[in-house]
């Protein structure tokens, strides 16, 4: 029996809306133990409207991912899925999506990462994401993060 949910095989991918800021801060609130807040989510809203992707299925949104380009570079500032839909093609499928439309206004993308998620740098790597630099102590909890780069050019 597969542990996959059935909304996981019937997914879009589509622009971030206001109304789905709420749902993005609880999936944030279980991905992460430093969450981003709901303004900060309003700021990448409202800095890159076209960056700001959702993934849904079944009237429910299962990720999301937000990124912003400027001069030439892009930065990708955050990427969850929803814990029951995690390791069901969502995230890759959002990165997927958001690489595509960030090739088009950027030379090159970054993000941060904590050494500590390891799904998250496995799936970076698979967009041949490489390490760049660490940053010592860079979230409250201790960790380090880990700097990734993609050329896009």
């Amino acid at each position: 029996m597969s542990r996959e949910p059935p909304a996981a095989k019937y997914f879009s991918i589509r622009r971030c809306k206001l109304d789905d800021l709420n749902r993005i801060v609880e999936i944030e609130k279980a991905a992460f133990p430093d969450p981003y807040d709901r303004f900060t989510f309003l700021q990448l809203l409202e800095l890159e409207p076209d960056g700001f992707l959702v993934a849904e299925g079944q009237s429910r949104l299962l990720g999301y991912m937000t990124a912003v380009a400027r001069g030439g570079e892009a930065t990708i500032y955050s990427i969850a899925v929803a814990p029951e839909y995690q390791r069901t093609g969502v995230g890759r499928e959002l990165m997927k999506t958001e690489l595509d439309y960030l090739s088009k206004k950027a030379d090159s993308v970054n993000l941060q990462v904590s050494v500590e998620n390891h799904a998250a740098i496995a799936l970076y790597k698979q967009f041949f994401f490489v390490e760049v630099g660490r940053i010592r102590k860079y979230y409250r909890n201790g960790d380090d993060a880990i700097v990734m780069r993609l050329n896009l050019r």
